[in-house]
């Protein structure tokens, strides 16, 4: 197995601009920054309910979500957006 990229080298890796996998520097600063707020508002409601590490929680609450959202968390039928999850 090769090695592990984070994000910045793979947003970085030529291949990946030469094809334009991502968008322009200015959208992935916008979606950066939607991150970054989705982050801090699930971090406060964590807090408020009383979770030891918000920060950490947050981010699986945030990427549990956003995996349910994408429809790629099967909620055995369950309407988490406009429509059902199926896989």
């Amino acid at each position: 197995m090769g090695p592990v990229n984070d994000v910045a080298e793979i947003l970085n890796d030529p291949h990946v601009r030469a094809r334009r996998l991502v968008g322009d520097d200015e959208l992935r600063s916008e979606v950066a920054q939607w991150e970054l707020a989705q982050l801090r508002l699930a971090e406060v409601g964590l807090r408020a309910a009383g979770s030891p590490e918000p920060e950490t929680d947050a981010l699986l609450v945030v990427a549990t979500i956003t995996g349910a959202l994408c429809g790629l968390i099967d909620w055995g039928g369950v309407v988490v957006s406009s429509r059902a999850i199926d896989l």
